[in-house]
């Protein structure tokens, strides 16, 4: 949970002391043929990648949070073998990353970033039908890495690392089963200068209890053959209860309408469905890290109705939200099925501050529960 909150870092504006560190190194590996349809895209590959980062100040609330978490941008060029087929992929977005271990002169890092990749070759039903991994030019980048510095001087260390490289679009456009790479890393980092940074908190935000709607809408596509886009649409209704200064926990109900359920292959969509067969209905368990006008979502969801079998009891689902006003914001959320992707939705959606003054944290949280519900004298 911590290392996905460190994303929020990159959104924020900061005003600690922070050093930027500028890494670039070279990367080998090999595309992951995680289906059985993509046996023929394997490959090697090499990438060049740069970033930039700087880690947050000792007197930040993110610094005790989050584990001395660092924050920026990273930038990369990958080059398939199979340049026929695969092509080759430019992506860039947002770094965060955090140490695990840390001495005089060395270091060990999670690093996780997300942000947007352009593919050069995607599937063609003419041209290009043996890569039924990429169905869209521009698509989601998820990477999680492991990082290892050795300082060989006071401003200059050397970096090695292992990282794991996800391309997908969320089904917006089929097919999408997405390219993953397994890269091994050398390269070097240069410390320079200082900036001044700081994350904006939330602290009226984050002493009350919260009451939230959100109103959603999405759309995918179910297979090649059929390239017709199904709408879907969500309504989530949730109590926010504040764990700090940057975080809080939420929980409550989502009600999804999703006519994937209805669809079959080369046929319209049929009108006139009952609501039961078109309907879900979950309870949900989130968390949010938010700081400034941006906040970063992560959910858990348990199907307590669904039309059919068709899909997993339970869901999970990731989100960015920007905030122009303080009890206003607009989102986007990616909905998964553990690791195959359902569909992005784009939303709104409006918080309201209750009355009720609470503690901070998540056993206080779980103690106002019971108390709410009379199991605590």
């Amino acid at each position: 949970m911590k290392a996905l909150g460190l994303v929020i870092c990159s959104l924020c504006s900061f005003y600690a002391h922070a050093q930027l560190n500028f890494t670039a190194q070279v990367k080998g590996g090999f595309l992951i043929p995680h289906h059985s349809t993509m046996r023929g895209l394997m490959n090697h590959a090499q990438s060049l990648e740069v970033s930039a980062i700087y880690r947050v100040d000792s007197s930040h609330v993110a610094y005790r949070n989050l584990n001395k978490p660092s924050f920026g941008l990273i930038a990369g060029l990958i080059r398939n073998n199979n340049q026929t087929n695969n092509g080759n992929v430019v992506y860039t977005g947002l770094l965060a990353q955090k140490n695990l271990y840390e001495k005089k002169n060395r270091c060990i890092a999670l690093s996780i970033a997300g942000g947007l990749g352009y593919s050069t070759k995607i599937f063609d039903i003419e041209t290009n039908r043996a890569n039924i991994a990429m169905g869209a030019r521009v698509n989601g980048l998820l990477q999680i890495g492991l990082k290892h510095y050795w300082k060989i001087s006071k401003q200059t260390a050397f970096k090695a690392s292992v990282d794991l490289t996800h391309f997908s679009n969320g089904n917006i456009q089929m097919p999408n089963l997405g390219f993953n790479y397994l890269f091994l890393g050398l390269g070097l980092n240069r410390s320079i200068g200082q900036k001044t940074v700081r994350p904006a908190i939330h602290k009226e935000w984050n002493s009350t209890l919260v009451w939230e709607l959100g109103l959603n809408y999405g759309r995918r596509q179910i297979s090649i053959d059929d390239r017709q886009h199904i709408n879907m649409a969500s309504i989530g209704m949730n109590l926010v209860y504040p764990q700090s200064e940057i975080a809080q926990w939420r929980m409550g109900f989502n009600v999804f309408y999703d006519r994937s359920y209805v669809h079959t292959d080369l046929q319209a969509l049929p009108k006139g469905q009952s609501m039961d067969k078109v309907t879900e209905v979950a309870w949900v368990g989130g968390h949010e890290y938010r700081m400034g006008k941006l906040g970063f979502t992560s959910e858990l969801g348990i199907y307590l109705y669904r039309p059919t079998d068709k899909k997993r009891r339970y869901y999970e689902a990731v989100g960015l939200r920007l905030y122009p006003r303080s009890n206003l914001y607009l989102s986007t959320r990616l909905k998964v099925h553990l690791t195959s992707a359902d569909y992005i939705e784009f939303g709104i959606g409006y918080q309201l501050k209750s009355k009720s003054k609470v503690k901070l944290g998540f056993r206080n949280g779980w103690r106002w529960i019971g108390n709410t519900l009379g199991l605590q004298q």
